[in-house]
């Protein structure tokens, strides 16, 4: 079993780890507005419902890693656009 590193977390599953940057920015709520998450921004905690509505555009930059807190997650009623690699990498979301 792995350990739970801080109150309220889920344990990791195995080869997943607390980011070893320090988080730069925390995002949440209703975006109307086009956004976009930058990698030189990167990590991003969002710490509340992450919510793209009708009309609005989130691009999501290579390399970006986004933590979501504890029961929070991410609707898209709009666009969800991740730009990848040459080699086709995609952006990978772990729940911490």
């Amino acid at each position: 079993m792995v350990p739970i590193r801080n109150p309220g977390q889920m344990p990791l599953p195995p080869g997943l780890e607390i980011p070893h940057q320090k988080i730069k920015n925390m995002i949440g709520g209703v975006y109307s507005e086009n956004i976009t998450l930058f990698f030189r921004n990167s990590p991003y905690r969002i710490t509340s419902e992450l919510v793209v509505e009708a009309g609005a555009t989130m691009t999501i930059e290579t390399g970006v890693q986004m933590y979501f807190d504890t029961g929070v997650g991410l609707k898209v009623w709009g666009t969800l656009r991740a730009i990848v690699s040459d080699i086709g990498i995609f952006i990978i979301i772990i729940i911490i």
